[in-house]
């Protein structure tokens, strides 16, 4: 059986730690103490791991396509940079690449999709580099 050359899994781009709603961006993560910032990536991995299929790729390249909460001015690599560090490393957990190097992760684009007022989010689509394949 062939594997899926794409896939693609919707992502949140703001978790819920105790009473309060966390948004995974940069200013947060150099701001927030080292504790959350661990919780918020377990709770980030639990909350995508049963999204992921059961493939095995070798290479691949990333799209992110981030959903803002509201239409004000946002920086999406400032979204993008934290979703991608804590979903690459849910591809190396879960057994999809073997390593989240630039051997194995080639190219990732980041972009902005829009606004999605009750759920920001960012849809990600992983696509196997088949050139790895022979």
């Amino acid at each position: 059986m062939t594997e899926p050359d794409s896939f693609t899994v919707t992502v949140p781009s703001r978790l819920r730690l105790g009473r309060r709603m966390y948004p995974l961006n940069l200013n947060l993560y150099r701001n927030a103490h080292y504790i959350v910032k661990a919780k918020l990536k377990d709770l980030f991995a639990e909350s995508v791991r049963h999204l992921l299929p059961p493939v095995r790729y070798d290479i691949i390249e990333i799209r992110y396509d981030v959903w803002f909460g509201s239409s004000r001015r946002q920086d999406v690599m400032n979204v993008g940079a934290v979703i991608d560090k804590f979903f690459e490393d849910c591809l190396v957990s879960n057994g999809v690449i073997p390593d989240d190097n630039s051997y194995h992760v080639i190219d990732t684009h980041f972009r902005y999709a829009g606004v999605s007022k009750n759920n920001p989010h960012v849809d990600i689509t992983v696509t196997a580099d088949r050139r790895a394949y022979g």
